[in-house]
C-alpha cells in the first residue's frame, strides 16, 4: 500500500486490513509500497487470497482480471486465514454439507498439510 493510504486508515507495516470489492473480502497483511507513490492503489500478489476478491469471468484468457478492481480497505483486528482455513472458508472445502453454517467457529486447521478433506496424518501410503 502507498505509505500516504496507510496513514490515513492508521494502518503500520503488517497490520491486518480487510479488502473487499463486489466479490468478496478477505484478510491480509499490509505493506508499505516500495514503489510508492500510488495513492489509492493496492496490490494483492496474485493467489488464493487474491482470488477471493476478484471476478470470476476470464473473458475467455483463462484467468481472472486482478487489475482495475474497486475495493474498500478498513484495518481489522482479524487474522490472516492459513490457507486450508481459507479454502474452508471461501470455497466449503474440508467440510461436510450439515457443517455450512458453523465453518466460522471451527477450529483451525493449522498449517497441516489437508489432502481430500483429511488431515495428512490420517493418510495411508496407498492415498498419495
Amino acid at each position: 500500500m502507498d505509505p500516504r493510504d496507510m496513514g490515513k486508515l492508521g494502518v503500520k507495516n503488517w497490520d491486518t486490513v480487510l479488502v473487499k470489492t463486489e466479490w468478496g473480502e478477505v484478510v491480509v497483511n499490509a505493506a508499505v509500497s516500495r514503489d510508492a507513490p500510488h495513492e489509492g492503489t493496492v496490490f494483492i500478489c496474485k493467489g488464493p487470497w487474491a482470488n477471493t476478491v476478484v471476478s470470476p469471468d476470464t473473458y475467455c484468457c483463462s484467468d481472472p482480471t486482478y487489475k482495475g478492481i474497486h475495493c474498500t480497505v478498513e484495518k481489522t483486528d482479524r487474522e490472516v486465514l492459513l490457507m486450508a482455513d481459507l479454502m474452508r472458508w471461501v470455497y466449503k472445502k474440508y467440510v461436510d454439507s450439515d457443517d455450512d453454517d458453523v465453518v466460522e467457529h471451527m477450529e483451525s486447521l493449522g498449517e497441516t498439510p489437508v489432502y481430500k478433506g483429511r488431515k495428512w496424518e490420517e493418510l495411508i501410503d496407498h492415498d498419495i
